[in-house]
Parts: structure tokens; C-alpha cells; sequence
């Protein structure tokens, strides 16, 4: 959705594209703020398991970052965001999918349907669609999730920084291990790996 300057400063919040880039999970408290309409409300509405993503960016790094909607949100999300929502044949734990998406093996997946070839990187639906998703079994995905979610609510209570950065090394040598190296050793084995799309 995208709207013109004076819809914004009002109304009903509306998830940006900052967010998306600096959050694993999409807000509780969103405070920007957008004029929509009821039909706007419910095309771009936001439901517990719904991943978004940037669709461009000027950097590959920060191409596709992710966050994912843990409940539903009275909320619309902008213009510059894609919304993933899982087939219902297709579960994945919103808890685990937010670790999945800040891992390495995803970052690789992302590259490798992400050619740059001018100044903005950008995601469209056929790139998407070639993006393959490892999904464990449901009792792995909610240890998985649950863990590091834990462990981010210790990194938002801490303020001094050095008990934030050997957290978040913690996050993300957790990722490493449970996530990445298990599909590295499926890949390396010439293994079948679950899909989502």
C-alpha cells in the first residue's frame, strides 16, 4: 500500500519498513501511523504467523530482512513490504520462523535468487518462490523458537552493553547450530529438505 505524505502522522498504525529491518518479532506498540480505508484495513491486514520482508533495498545484506507477526495486530503494513502467510497445509511456528529467517542458510538462499543488476536489490514473487524454507518437525520448530525468544526478551532487559553482545552471540551461535548446520548436513549429504513457499 502505498500513499501519499499527507496520509501519514494519523490514523492506524502502520508497520514500516524500519521496523521490519530491526525486529524479529513485529511490534506489540506500532507507532507510525497511516489514513486507510476499510477495504485498505483488510487487504493489508496483519495475523499471527505472517512473515514480512523488505522488497527493496540499496544493499544485498539488508534485502529481504524479516519479522514476524507473533499475534494479530489491529495494523496495515506499507507498500515496501512484502507479507508472506503460510498455507494452512504448511505449518510453521511463528517463534521458529523468525530464528529460521535471521539465519545464515536463508541470508545464502536470499543471494542466491538476488543478482543485482542496478543501483536497489529487489524481491518479487517469482524470486520468492524459488526460496526454499527447512522446516523441522513441529516439537524442534516450538524448542527452537521458544528458546531463542527467551533469549531475545533477556537482550531488551539488559542495558548494559556487554551482557547484550554476549546475548546476542548466544542468539546467534544457537541459530548457527540448530538451524544452519543441520540443512548444511542435509545439503552436504544430498538429503530432501521440507518446504514451504
Amino acid at each position: 500500500m502505498t500513499k501519499n505524505k499527507e496520509f501519514f502522522g494519523k490514523g492506524y498504525p502502520l508497520l514500516d519498513v524500519k521496523t521490519v529491518l530491526h525486529s524479529f518479532y513485529v511490534p506489540d506498540e506500532i507507532t507510525v501511523y497511516v489514513d486507510v480505508t476499510e477495504t485498505e484495513k483488510r487487504q493489508y491486514d496483519i495475523r499471527c504467523g505472517d512473515i514480512f520482508l523488505n522488497r527493496t533495498s540499496e544493499t544485498l545484506e539488508q534485502l529481504a530482512c524479516c519479522s514476524v507477526a507473533l499475534k494479530d495486530h489491529e495494523a496495515v503494513y506499507s507498500g515496501f513490504i512484502k507479507r508472506l502467510r503460510p498455507r494452512r497445509d504448511k505449518k510453521i511456528d511463528p517463534f521458529y520462523a523468525a530464528c529460521y529467517f535471521h539465519s545464515q542458510i536463508y541470508r545464502w538462499e536470499v543471494e542466491k535468487v538476488s543478482t543485482v543488476y542496478t543501483t536497489k536489490a529487489s524481491m518479487n514473487n517469482k524470486k520468492l518462490s524459488q526460496i526454499v524454507v527447512y522446516l523441522p518437525d513441529s516439537t524442534t520448530q516450538k524448542k527452537i523458537g521458544s528458546t531463542i525468544f527467551q533469549i531475545l526478551k533477556l537482550e531488551n532487559q539488559f542495558v548494559e552493553d556487554s551482557y547484550k553482545k554476549l546475548l546476542e552471540d548466544c542468539r546467534k551461535l544457537l541459530i548457527e547450530q540448530y538451524i544452519t548446520y543441520p540443512i548444511m548436513c542435509i545439503e552436504d549429504k544430498g538429503g530432501d529438505k521440507n518446504e514451504t513457499n
